[in-house]
């Protein structure tokens, strides 16, 4: 059976609405706020989870909310440029920092915390603490091990990435706080339990 993946970019990885006179722009079918928007998203994260999805047999798709009497070409044009984001994460700001933390015993991941794991990359400057704080959009964590993975004494678990070096520590530690181990094998869950139709 084939399934397919559709979502919109907009304002949740793309922070379309950042960019100054974007509505004006797209009203006049200038799809220059898709090009020089700023993410929101780890897009080498993401570009692994859609990698993930389309060896299980996904197809993954981006749709665009655009007004009944948009142009064919301009419609063309705003899918090229979104789809730049995802083929193309070598565009965005690297971190100047980073930092692999290491496991300190031999066994089996059994447990990761997503919101420990989530407030860990808070602490590196990938999300605000304070409505205040600016985010560093080349801030976050790539996962090198997953739960059930077997885990050998010096393999690296996460990298963590930032422009502020002074986070890695305060990160790590929330990192590990998050993590379980186990002596036997742990079962594999699916990547995806159901479909909801």
């Amino acid at each position: 059976m084939n399934r397919t993946l559709v979502f919109d970019m907009d304002g949740t990885i793309a922070n379309l609405y950042g960019v100054e006179n974007w509505l004006e722009d797209l009203r006049n079918f200038n799809v220059r706020p898709y090009i020089i928007a700023e993410p929101m998203y780890d897009m080498n994260e993401l570009r692994t989870v859609l990698e993930l999805l389309k060896l299980q047999g996904w197809t993954v798709a981006i749709t665009s909310w655009l007004s009944m009497d948009s142009t064919k070409e301009y419609d063309k044009l705003v899918r090229q440029a979104k789809r730049e984001w995802l083929e193309n994460p070598d565009l965005f700001p690297k971190a100047t920092h980073k930092f692999e933390i290491k496991a300190e015993k031999d066994g089996y991941l059994s447990k990761m915390d997503a919101e420990s794991i989530g407030i860990a990359s808070v602490i590196l400057g990938a999300g605000r603490e304070t409505k205040e704080d600016t985010i560093d959009m080349s801030a976050g964590i790539v996962l090198n091990k997953k739960t059930g993975d077997k885990v050998v004494k010096g393999d690296t678990l996460a990298t963590l990435y930032s422009c502020n070096e002074k986070s890695f520590k305060s990160s790590k530690e929330k990192f590990l706080s998050a993590l379980e181990f186990s002596e036997k094998t742990i079962k594999e869950e699916p990547l995806v339990f159901d479909i909801v139709r």
